[in-house]
């Protein structure tokens, strides 16, 4: 019964995606059971890394309008540089294809999540070949996107544009539902160390915490009532009894 449900999976999905999932034994049961808790793990982290990108990036439109003073400071000739201008090309045709009218509500919505977080990369720091949003240390503008962020990160537009790139990292591996339960590889964000492995536990703990820098009453909304920490601790069991079940193993 297993052998059966097993090549048929292997069939559907390709021996190389279940490779990492295979435990030292080879075992195809356990292999399975690890497949579909991957599976279901990245569809329990959509909730946070959702409302992480949305309070994010209204948080940015609101500085961004004031700054410029017009809703749509993405067409200031001054600020974007030539691959977010793109974005914004890009964005504007997505909205066009619907049929409605190419307003700034819609587009900032348009604009994926690695636009923001470009918007908080070094380009637009100090460089001095950009438009210098942020400044030197310390930035008070970035108080105004992330009010609430803890004193040790508040003033660094590096840090925070950090922790932001590895949730971009995270969203891209959760999207293609790559293995992310025994961690996802980082880059370094300190010069000569190597790469991390952050389990997805420690992620999840930092995109509620970070959604907090943006709004405290959605962090905790988000903390209660999303589904990664009964996936993370009960899926695995609840998978093999699904499985077992289906596959009639008693």
């Amino acid at each position: 019964m297993v052998a059966a449900f097993y090549s048929e999976l292997e069939l559907a999905v390709s021996k190389d995606r279940l490779d990492p999932f295979r435990p030292a034994s080879g075992d195809q049961l356990e292999t399975a059971i690890q497949y579909f808790w991957n599976v279901a793990l990245c569809q329990a982290l959509y909730p946070s890394l959702n409302m992480l990108e949305v309070v994010t990036r209204n948080s940015l439109h609101r500085f961004l309008e004031q700054q410029f003073g017009r809703p749509d400071w993405y067409d200031d000739p001054s600020f974007l540089q030539r691959r977010e201008r793109d974005d914004v090309v890009l964005a504007k045709r997505l909205v066009h294809r619907t049929g409605k009218p190419v307003t700034p509500g819609r587009i900032v919505a348009a604009l994926n999540f690695g636009f923001w977080v470009s918007l908080l990369d070094a380009l637009y720091g100090d460089d001095a070949s950009g438009p210098r949003l942020w400044g030197a240390f310390p930035s008070p503008n970035l108080a105004l996107v992330f009010p609430y962020a803890p004193a040790g990160f508040q003033p660094y537009r590096r840090r925070i544009h950090g922790r932001l790139d590895d949730f971009r990292l995270l969203r891209n591996r959760v999207s293609h539902y790559e293995p992310i339960w025994q961690g996802i590889r980082l880059p370094s964000r300190q010069k000569r160390t190597p790469p991390r492995i952050v389990v997805p536990q420690e992620l999840h703990a930092a995109l509620i915490e970070t959604i907090g820098w943006v709004n405290p009453t959605m962090g905790e909304a988000s903390g209660a009532l999303d589904m990664f920490p009964l996936v993370e601790q009960r899926g695995q069991h609840m998978i093999e009894k699904r499985i077992k079940r289906e596959i009639g193993i008693a």
